[in-house]
């Protein structure tokens, strides 16, 4: 009896083995064979997954929805980006004594507010908003999480992860702080969490704490400078960085560095690889976390940014991504492929020379594939021009991050005249649409040694709103909020969302 072919099989299961695949490795196929090419060209499920994977998402194929109505929808979610209309928003609403609310975030489908600077603020509690149930019901309830004590510093991280958020409290001249690990929707203790405030020892008093914390999965990476204001304390200590297992309660030193070396957040790009900014050397830094006994962190690679003048340093510095987590359910089949999303550094560049001592916002855009291409190379350094001017895009800003929020391969940011706009790093697209826009060129001489111009392909629109009420606007991969000032009949001035579902 012959062999059996793979043409052989069955054409159904010719296409569940084919939908498997990547687009690339799909296109490889359809060159070995006019049958195969002739299967895949007549199947709507592989067609939809190519489509699905240019868009830059996903479809894990959870039962529900037929084919043709996720292509459908698909189809929506593109148009509905592509022609982003302001003026006409899925829900709206005002929402009384909000207005003042210092930081408000998109995570995991809940527009979340904070009471106070989310760092070495005094925030004593956060308040969310379910913007899943506001789209599909028009209930729109805000729900307000306290402490009890309402004087300590607190820095709020919400990962969304299995309900999840940290809750870190550093008291004032302690040689403590603590990280409570809360459910996100109650503030109660999380029922994950082995051991629900983990302390951790800071070896001395200080009188002040910057604590910055990122969380993914099971991981909180922590950030932590200390700084003394009081004459009769010791000068800054070094920077410190701290992994912490939140479901078991385990805490590990990773690093100890010079104060100011990192500037930031650490930004978690997956598992085992850590990016941090590097304001000593100017560079972006990715490390990967050493799994222990003992565990640590190794830096691995070194991407240089723009090179500056010498008397030109970093002063601040942050990273905006879109932070996905765990929560079950969604509006729309599909999810954003991660690794196609984009990462928006925000830089302060400040001039130390006595005149005329100014200063710089510029943003660098690069793709999540890009950083972890480097990071698997071997290449321990990478010159700017290595890598900088094709594959990232830099735009000088009026705040840095204020203003501007990401989403998968999207970032949006306040213009003139109550406008936004909104830059699309999709490749696809781009070349649909014939071209995207010119290089962008940093003349050299103010910040700059020389010319830097940069050519990551990029679509840029502007949306306009119509009141002229709008102070700012976040995103995640399927909805658009505009936040704006609305005035009571009472004379009181109150915040007024609207929320664009995208598809």
């Amino acid at each position: 009896m012959s062999a059996l072919s793979f043409l052989d099989l069955p054409p159904e299961v010719i296409i569940l083995i084919i939908s498997g695949l990547d687009r690339s490795d799909i296109n490889s196929c359809i060159l070995t064979c006019r049958n195969i090419k002739h299967v895949v060209d007549e199947s709507l499920l592989i067609q939809y997954l190519i489509r699905a994977e240019l868009a830059g998402v996903y479809d894990p194929l959870i039962p529900g929805a037929p084919t043709s109505r996720r292509l459908e929808i698909l189809q929506n979610w593109n148009h509905a980006w592509t022609n982003v209309d302001l003026k006409n928003p899925t829900r709206t609403a005002v929402l009384k004594g909000f207005l003042n609310q210092d930081s408000r975030v998109i995570r995991d489908d809940f527009l979340v507010f904070f009471s106070g600077p989310l760092v070495n603020g005094n925030t004593n509690y956060y308040c969310y908003l379910d913007l899943r149930t506001a789209l599909s019901s028009g209930d729109i309830r805000v729900t307000r999480i306290g402490f009890e004590n309402t004087s300590i510093p607190v820095f709020i991280s919400t990962g969304g992860q299995d309900d999840m958020c940290a809750v870190i409290i550093a008291h004032p001249y302690s040689t403590v702080f603590e990280i409570h690990i809360l459910s996100f929707q109650s503030g109660a203790r999380h029922p994950l969490a082995a051991q629900p405030i983990i302390p951790i020892e800071l070896g001395g008093v200080y009188s002040h704490l910057n604590v910055r914390a990122s969380i993914t999965g099971d991981h909180i990476v922590v950030m932590l400078s200390r700084i003394n204001h009081m004459d009769n304390l010791p000068p800054p200590r070094p920077d410190e960085i701290y992994a912490v297992e939140w479901k078991v309660g385990r805490v590990t030193h990773l690093r100890k560095c010079q104060c100011d070396t990192y500037l930031g957040y650490a930004m978690i790009l997956s598992e085992e690889l850590i990016m941090l900014i590097r304001a000593d050397v100017n560079a972006l830094e990715i490390c990967r976390l050493v799994r222990g006994p003992p565990e640590s962190l190794e830096t691995i690679c070194l991407l240089y940014l723009p090179p500056l003048h010498a008397d030109v340093a970093v002063h601040a510095a942050t990273f905006l991504t879109e932070r996905r987590g765990r929560r079950k359910g969604t509006r729309l089949p599909f999810r954003p492929r991660m690794n196609d999303a984009i990462v928006v550094v925000t830089l302060l560049l400040f001039d130390t020379s006595p005149i005329p001592r100014d200063t710089c916002h510029y943003a660098l855009v690069a793709h999540v594939r890009t950083l972890l291409k480097y990071a698997a190379s071997g290449n321990s350094a990478v010159p700017w021009s290595e890598w900088g001017p094709q594959l990232t895009r830099c735009f000088e800003t009026e705040s840095g991050p204020n203003g501007s929020a990401v989403a998968a391969q999207r970032w949006i940011a306040q213009g003139e005249r109550n406008t936004l706009i909104l830059r699309d790093f999709n490749p696809h697209r781009v070349r649909m649409a014939g071209g995207g826009i010119p290089p962008t060129t940093f003349p050299a001489g103010r910040f700059f040694a020389h010319d830097i111009q940069t050519e990551l392909p990029c679509l840029e629109r502007e949306c306009s709103e119509d009141d002229g009420r709008m102070f700012d606007a976040l995103i995640d991969w399927d909805k658009l909020v505009e936040l704006g000032q609305e005035r009571g009949a009472d004379g009181t001035r109150d915040l007024r969302i609207k929320i664009h579902a995208m598809g």
